[in-house]
């Protein structure tokens, strides 16, 4: 890549998270959804859910619990060239 194509990937991939970012921003029904969206952490911990969206629950009846990529987390800026 020559340093101006690197430049004009880098501007419309910043373009494009800005989309994004407008379009999760709209979504938030109230003030903790939008501060979750820009403040949340990058992961969560819930309980795992099988194939039909049921709790997971271990033998002795105790939740099953998971770390994942957090939902509600806004999308990523690109990395800076």
């Amino acid at each position: 890549y020559s340093d101006e194509t690197k430049w004009l990937t880098y501007r419309a991939a910043v373009r494009t998270a800005c989309n994004t970012r407008q379009t999760e921003i709209d979504a938030c029904s109230d003030v903790p959804a939008l501060k979750e969206l820009l403040f949340g952490t990058d992961t969560i911990t819930r309980q795992k859910t099988d194939s039909d969206g049921n709790g997971v629950v271990d033998s002795e009846n105790m939740p099953v619990m998971e770390t994942v990529a957090n939902p509600a987390i806004a999308t990523a800026w690109p990395t800076p060239i």
